[in-house]
């Protein structure tokens, strides 16, 4: 998937935004938006395959961010839950009786026991029932019912709520962290994306397109190949007709004059075109409070490392999200968002942006795919950097002090 443009260095933990309309979360990677001066050397090829480096970076990212796990729409009514996987820990989040979202490790607090035995569901009577033992929880985790267990002094069912970990919603989304007092509140984590996207309003937005696939790369490959777009004129054809910077596989048009600023305000879609489809052209409503500039620019770009991106266009949303579950193995979730009336419009009238969305991620994808299968060749030590992947530099550099600094402390 490929990122538009880049932002600017921040000057403080809060990403700032770039004249292209591109920021990232408050613990996300920053970046110089120059084209590196040499080559630089990759990671080395095992941190892609190793059972045991995938390991660290679960414990050492992964289980310390804020992780984006998808849409709202079916959390909305009291008991409905959404069970999740991120590594080898299972997670559910439930909507509670007072409205507001509740996680929980799926693990009943007798034996270990799952609880969750459909990935979604909605709770029978607002209870959270074993299915082993038939230990009971309300929806806030707190421990009600014991049946059939003989009496003794030292029990108390207050001793054991379920494991409770850190919830949050921003735009219509659900956000974990497994961490339930974690260092970053989800407020600081998300930095200046919500201003950066308030005129979408994506807590209002419907999904129409969701694609879930479990892609056979590290996690990590899936960023890397969002961060660069030196592949997009293989790759991404279509794609390069609507985006013409992108058919010299480069990011920026200054990439090819350094020392040269960007301009202020850099249209990036091709003349004559407002949005990504194979036309560039869409039959939809725009986004009714978008600025001129929002409009003029065509595509505004987030990312929320280490688990989401968006991509905000004109008339519709991409929204992106993933989750590790083997060290060659990704869950990744690609959502197409429209305006609410757009959703009630003819289906036929947001194919053209679904078709386009749908055929991106399947390149991006396969891609993802073949750069997984080559890292396991036993000469390949690692690989190389070329300028115009500057953006990957930054990420490599991000998960390194990620994992520096963790270990570290």
């Amino acid at each position: 998937m490929t990122k538009g443009d880049t932002p600017s260095p921040a000057a403080s933990p809060q990403a700032a935004t770039s004249c292209a309309r591109t920021t990232t979360g408050g613990s996300s990677p920053k970046f110089t938006g120059k084209p590196l001066p040499h080559l630089v050397p990759t990671p080395p090829s095992w941190h892609y395959f190793n059972a045991e480096h995938f390991q660290h970076e679960l414990d050492n990212i992964w289980y310390r961010e804020w992780l984006c796990l998808g849409r709202c729409t079916d959390l909305d009514e009291t008991g409905q839950y959404h069970r999740f996987s991120v590594g080898d820990q299972r997670i559910f989040v439930v909507r509670s009786e007072t409205g507001e979202l509740r996680g929980f490790h799926d693990t009943c607090r007798h034996r270990g026991s799952t609880l969750c035995e459909a990935s979604r569901g909605r709770f029978k009577g607002n209870r959270i029932v074993c299915p082993y033992h038939a230990w009971t929880y309300a929806l806030d985790g707190k421990l009600m019912h014991t049946p059939w267990r003989l009496p003794s002094d030292d029990f108390d069912t207050d001793a054991f709520p379920l494991l409770e970990v850190s919830v949050g919603e921003w735009g219509g989304n659900v956000f974990l962290n497994l961490d339930p007092d974690p260092a970053e509140s989800l407020q600081g984590h998300l930095g200046g994306l919500p201003e950066l996207f308030e005129n979408w309003r994506l807590e209002t937005c419907v999904s129409t397109f969701r694609m879930r696939k479990v892609v056979d790369c590290n996690w990590k490959i899936f960023w890397e190949n969002f961060t660069e777009c030196y592949h997009c004129p293989g790759i991404h054809p279509e794609l390069c007709r609507i985006v013409p910077r992108f058919s010299q596989g480069i990011l920026r048009n200054t990439d090819l004059t350094p020392g040269v600023q960007s301009p202020s305000r850099e249209r990036l879609l091709a003349e004559g075109a407002v949005t990504w489809s194979d036309s560039g052209e869409t039959d939809l409503p725009y986004f009714e409070a978008l600025s001129e500039e929002e409009v003029y620019i065509g595509q505004t770009f987030g990312v929320l490392s280490p688990s989401c991106f968006i991509a905000a266009h004109v008339d519709f949303v991409r929204f992106g999200h993933i989750l590790p579950i083997g060290p060659e193995q990704t869950e990744v979730t690609i959502e197409c968002l429209f305006p609410e009336q757009s959703a009630t419009l003819p289906e036929s009238q947001r194919q053209p942006n679904v078709e386009f969305i749908e055929r991106l991620t399947l390149q991006d994808l396969r891609v993802c795919e073949l750069n997984q299968r080559g890292m396991h060749a036993r000469p390949h030590q690692h690989g190389v950097l070329v300028p115009q992947e500057y953006y990957t530099y930054a990420f490599q550099q991000w998960v390194h002090e990620r994992m520096s600094a963790t270990e570290a402390g």
